[in-house]
């Protein structure tokens, strides 16, 4: 009879055991993000490419974009990019604000006048051309946007897969 009572209970410990350990089994909300961590002023510190590649044909990869952009756009450019504030709006709306002596470069990834929506941790951007998703993450003063796109970098006619890092530092 001990034997039985000991079996017993030992199966309602295990069975009570496996039910606490499915009731576990949920989503952490803790990779939640929530609108106001997107809200406020930030600046891009990085613009990058994972793995890295060969965008200038010389035989060397980078995974700093801005190198790229930088020859081709020249260096006055990327630092007006790299120091025009970035105000994403509690409204849904991007305003950037370029400083004084770059009042005319309009150019970079995070166009003025666009929108944004965060639907879990999907930050969707909207401007005039397009409409892009990236993964978000902010992790202290830092909102990390990444995105996998795939294209052909090296010119052999087959598409590589890359994922695209823009970060921004909050003001």
């Amino acid at each position: 009879m001990n034997r039985y009572r000991l079996q017993r209970w030992f199966g309602c410990i295990l069975g009570l055991s496996v039910i606490g350990w499915l009731g576990s089994c949920r989503k952490d909300d803790g990779d939640v993000i929530k609108a106001s961590s997107i809200e406020g002023n930030w600046t891009i510190s990085a613009y990058k490419v994972d793995p890295a590649v060969d965008l200038l044909g010389n035989g060397q990869k980078t995974a700093d974009l801005f190198v790229y952009y930088g020859a081709f756009l020249g260096d006055d450019v990327i630092k007006c990019v790299k120091q025009a504030k970035i105000t994403f709006n509690a409204g849904g709306k991007i305003t950037t604000t370029p400083i004084a002596s770059c009042s005319t470069v309009r150019e970079g990834p995070i166009e003025d006048g666009s929108t944004w929506t965060l639907t879990g941790p999907k930050l969707t951007i909207t401007n005039s051309r397009t409409t892009k998703s990236y993964d978000a993450v902010v992790s202290g003063n830092t909102l990390k946007m990444s995105k996998a796109e795939s294209d052909d970098f090296d010119g052999d006619g087959k598409l590589e897969p890359v994922v695209f890092i823009l970060e921004l530092i909050r003001l």
